[in-house]
């Protein structure tokens, strides 16, 4: 076996008995809480994984690894037979054996250098107190083996094997090879296996006979290795009915005196007591072949890069087209069609990519049971949302902020059993982790119904080296504070919240992105440079038309702020956060100086001052305005690390490529706040839990974003962003009529279109502008859009939507949102509306 084979089959080894030592841990503290009713099926499903990782390290002669997991499966058989119960004690045993074996798994090339003499003195005390039950158990199963033996037919090498016809195979044996083989400790089993590779045997032990030249397939063969019965089945994919294991002794025996004597035993529940735990994973390996297989993360990495190159090419390559080309119909056709396919196959990329949480989840228990014993206090965890999917890498890079937190919750905030009763709490506290999809990001809720934080010291926690023990402990053992645990949070690109209530538990949100490698971004400029800011962080765009900066933008004290919906928002310029040199608003000279027009005058802007531009960010649950010269467009970029010479330039998330070539920085929104110095003072956080307070006082309050649009009635609509697929921009030209009906050419086919002004005011011409806008929903069984002339605009908002029944059924009610009122459609009843006023038309 060459080495790189080698090493790849030992990446296997350590990724499969990985993946069973994850599933282990909840298993056993499940097993734990049971005790002594511990289910058969908990029980099983750790044996058949112990027992698959002594067998399989036993292959690769891991005897380490192999000694401590053939400890820890005496353990478990001991519970299976009911010998011994599982306690919290033996169960915390077999805990650390877990971790132990993780361990050494990390650096399997090392694991024999590891020591397991604790682990197995632990153990091995557990079952030194019932070796006469063991024995005694033993010798009855050998005596009914024994028994089956004598009273079947005789046991005859030939006849044993004539079940494979390879009653020739005893003559072509070679006694010394058969003597050399079996004293290293290999088993010898008879196969029968069609259309199994001889190279593949080969490599895993070494085949004594078969009766096909090596260039053929093997039918019935002699076959030598390490691997026990079970592990073997699994390896090469057979029934166990296929495979005959032939006692070594015996088979000795009859080479050295030609009895032809020897035992057979067939691999069944009656002659191998781990069968009955075994097969159940034969049974799911034959039962899910062909549905998954194992692809290694850096072949998906790879893929997520490479499909990040063609969303960069696809993006140029459309801008291209649309410059050169707009007008020719079969251009867009196959530039729409290589835009369809792209983001299909993003999207099955990154779906490859997604984990579900609850891989993140299993690992959480262990952690509460473990704090919760050391400080003898009662805790329960609830876990929800464990099906919620997420980037690995997110998955991956979560575990220690979320340990952390759930550590302050258990040492800090979780009272004794003693103070809970006299607060007259339940005994046991109550920590709830929850997980669920809010808008394009994956919200995470860690609450715990403990003693509470002083609104006081909610800012000092964020402190530098600030530690919420308030002595020295021995039981904290990361006095780091919550700053390095939010600063893990913004790097992944998410936001941290916090919110306490003294004396009756703190509630921590966080919010991330689904991924951190392609994301929607608005590309926006200052002066002539580009940046890219990650939609998620973006709640709306603010346009203050020229002649209106003085009533909207105020100063207080020395900052800048503007009046949006009756409440102030703090604005920062973009430009002097970056300390971009620029003495104007707009590119083309037209502007004024931002500090000279941000006092509040009579007459506002000065005249020639141009609009300015206000994009409406959302840090934790603060709100801050960031002034940009212009505001592009909104495009899927390819998330680029920073170079090692901007890596102290901490207002940069990363980088990428535009569609016209460019280089734009991707903006680090809570970096720039936290760097310009922005203090959301004691009122902003106030105001927040007023807010708060609101909205849970609201029966139908929503907080989802939405796309908003208008048209030339003034008439304002809005959709559920996540019914969206996209937005098309159409020329009044490329939108043909026939009948009643109008029609865009969308990849190739014929896509009808819904007319608002016809459906409300009964319009039948269409009202000619430069350019419409077609709103397509990811329901493809719609097969419409619905024609916009106004350009949309995505807004993430959480105003109270209000239905009355006086209005159509496909409004599902209607908010004010600034100055507009505003009706929200339900699209499947709005097309259903539009057909019928069709049929009757």
């Amino acid at each position: 076996m060459n080495d790189h084979y080698e090493q790849k089959l030992l990446n296997e080894f350590v990724a499969e008995n990985s993946d069973h030592l994850e599933s282990i841990e909840p298993d056993l503290l499940a097993m734990e809480r049971s005790g002594a009713k511990v289910s058969k099926d908990i029980l099983n499903r750790v044996f058949r994984a112990i027992h698959s990782i002594k067998g399989s390290s036993g292959f690769f002669n891991l005897s380490v690894i192999m000694n401590l997991s053939h400890v820890m499966e005496n353990l478990l058989m001991c519970f299976r037979d009911g010998v011994l119960f599982p306690d919290p004690d033996k169960i915390d045993a077999l805990l650390c054996g877990v971790d132990k074996l993780r361990l050494m798994l990390n650096d399997v090339q090392a694991s024999d250098k590891v020591s397991i003499t604790d682990e197995l003195d632990r153990i091995n005390g557990y079952l030194s107190g019932t070796k006469g039950e063991i024995k005694k158990d033993t010798t009855k199963n050998k005596s009914n083996a024994d028994s089956k033996e004598t009273s079947g037919k005789s046991p005859d090498f030939l006849e044993a094997l004539r079940i494979f016809e390879l009653e020739d195979a005893f003559l072509h044996l070679e006694k010394e090879t058969v003597k050399t083989t079996v004293a290293s400790g290999m088993y010898v089993y008879a196969i029968s296996a069609p259309n199994l590779p001889l190279s593949d045997l080969e490599s895993y032990g070494q085949i004594l006979f078969h009766d096909l030249d090596k260039e053929s397939l093997i039918s019935r063969l002699i076959y030598a290795t390490a691997m026990e019965s079970d592990l073997l089945c699994d390896f090469i994919s057979l029934p166990q009915d296929k495979i005959i294991l032939l006692e070594r002794e015996k088979l000795l025996k009859a080479l050295d005196d030609k009895s032809l004597a020897i035992c057979k035993e067939k691999i069944s529940p009656e002659t191998d007591p781990k069968n009955q735990a075994i097969k159940d994973t034969q049974k799911d390996k034959e039962a899910g072949s062909g549905e998954t297989i194992r692809v290694g993360a850096d072949i998906i990495d790879r893929l997520m890069n490479l499909v990040g190159e063609l969303v960069l090419a696809r993006n140029q390559l459309k801008r291209e087209l649309e410059s050169i080309y707009f007008h020719d119909p079969k251009v867009r056709i196959v530039a729409q069609n290589l835009n369809t396919v792209t983001s299909k196959i993003q999207g099955k990329i990154m779906q490859m990519r997604l984990q579900p949480i609850g891989s993140l989840f299993h690992k959480l228990p262990r952690l509460i049971r473990d704090h919760g014993h050391r400080l003898l206090k009662k805790v329960d965890l609830n876990l929800e949302g464990e099906e919620v999917e997420l980037d690995k890498s997110l998955v991956k890079s979560l575990f220690e902020p979320l340990a952390h937190l759930l550590q302050n919750a258990v040492v800090h905030g979780i009272e004794n059993e003693e103070e809970r009763k006299s607060l007259g709490k339940p005994e046991a506290g109550q920590i709830i982790v929850k997980a669920f999809k809010e808008g394009g990001l994956i919200t995470l809720i860690i609450s715990d119904d403990g003693c509470g934080i002083d609104p006081e010291k909610i800012a000092l926690i964020f402190a530098s080296g600030f530690s919420p023990a308030s002595k020295p402990s021995a039981d904290v053992s990361h006095k780091i504070g919550m700053e390095p645990i939010k600063n893990s949070i913004e790097k992944l690109g998410g936001t941290f919240d916090i919110d306490s209530v003294i004396g009756r538990g703190t509630t921590v949100k966080i919010r991330l992105p689904l991924t951190m490698t392609i994301i929607p971004s608005i590309i926006v400029g200052v002066r002539d440079k580009r940046f890219a800011i990650p939609q998620v962080n973006v709640t709306e765009i603010v346009n203050i038309k020229t002649g209106e900066t003085g009533r909207r933008i105020e100063k207080v004290g020395k900052a800048d702020v503007m009046r949006l919906r009756g409440k102030l928002l703090p604005l920062l310029k973009l430009s002097d956060a970056l300390n971009i040199d620029r003495s104007v608003i707009s590119s083309d000279g037209n502007g004024a100086v931002f500090d000279e027009v941000s006092e509040k005058t009579q007459d506002g802007l000065k005249s020639g001052q141009s609009e300015i531009n206000v994009i409406v960010m959302r840090i934790g649950n603060n709100r801050m305005g960031l002034v940009v010269d212009n505001i592009f467009d909104t495009e899927e970029i390819v998330v680029k690390p920073i170079s090692d010479y901007l890596k102290e330039c901490k207002c940069y998330a990363g980088s990428t490529i535009l569609g016209d070539g460019r280089v734009a920085m991707i903006l680090d929104v809570a970096a720039i706040a936290r760097i310009c110095g922005f203090r959301f003072d004691e009122a902003g956080m106030e105001e927040a839990k007023e807010r708060k307070a609101e909205e849970q006082s609201k029966k139908d309050v929503t907080s989802k974003p939405f796309i908003i649009f208008n048209n030339t009635h003034d008439d304002y609509f809005a959709v559920d962003l996540e019914g969206v697929s996209k937005i098309e921009k159409v020329g009044f030209k490329q939108v043909y009529r026939s009948g009643d009906m109008f029609f865009i050419d969308y990849i190739g086919k014929a896509l009808p279109l819904l007319s608002l002004e016809k459906l409300f005011h009964g319009a039948t011409e269409l009202e000619e502008v430069n350019e419409y806008f077609v709103i397509i929903p990811k329901n493809e069984e719609l097969r419409k859009g619905i024609l916009v002339s106004q350009m949309p605009d995505a807004i993430h908002t959480d105003v109270e939507i209000k239905s009355y029944p006086s209005i159509p059924q496909c409004i599902t009610g209607v908010a004010f949102i600034g100055h507009n009122l505003v009706r929200f459609l339900n699209l499947d009843e709005t097309f259903r509306m539009s057909e019928e006023q069709q049929k009757y038309s």
